[in-house]
């Protein structure tokens, strides 16, 4: 008997250490969560992360968020360390995605010589804008998913702030959310 209740208390006391410990998320994991959130294009987490209202509100476009996703969704990151202090975080992250401004000659280069065209039409055989954002998404969205696209990286530091025992990072990260 005494075995068994040394054993309960055992657990007790276990369960109640692991109770106790620190709950908050680290520097490096809010960092990590808030990439995972612009790759999968989920504006409410963008938003909760980088604490931009204005992100994802501007269109609620099925080919816009189609051309989203083939431009953040092949981001590859690696968190390369970070440094906690008091009240404040800096975790560095080296991002890899496909080269846009590569990708956006080429765009312009294919869709160009078409809006050209559509311009000395007269205006009731023009193209429509919907039509024209349809040709520029559908072009982007085929150019990205080429597999030979030219790959760049840069590696950005986050700064975190400490509100309320959670890390929030700092709006002045703009540049590490584009």
């Amino acid at each position: 008997m005494k075995r068994v209740f040394a054993a309960l208390l055992i657990v007790c006391i276990g369960v109640s250490l692991t109770g106790c410990g620190n709950k908050r998320e680290s520097a490096e994991m809010v960092v990590k969560d808030a990439i995972e959130a612009i790759k999968a294009c989920d504006a409410a987490k963008v938003r909760k992360y980088w604490g931009n209202e204005n992100i994802g509100a501007e269109s609620g476009d099925e080919m816009d968020e189609e051309a989203l996703k083939a431009i953040l969704g092949g981001i590859i990151y690696e968190i390369m360390g970070s440094e906690e202090n008091d009240g404040a975080a800096v975790v560095d992250v080296k991002i890899t995605n496909t080269d846009m401004g590569k990708v956006m000659t080429d765009v312009v280069a294919e869709v160009f010589p078409t809006l050209l065209a559509e311009a000395f039409k007269p205006e009731s055989e023009q193209m429509s804008d919907e039509d024209s954002d349809k040709l520029f998404s559908d072009t982007l969205i085929e150019l990205l998913a080429r597999p030979d696209n030219p790959q760049i990286t840069n590696t950005v530091k986050v700064a975190l702030t400490l509100k309320d025992d959670v890390w929030v990072i700092d709006s002045g990260n703009d540049a590490a959310a584009d």
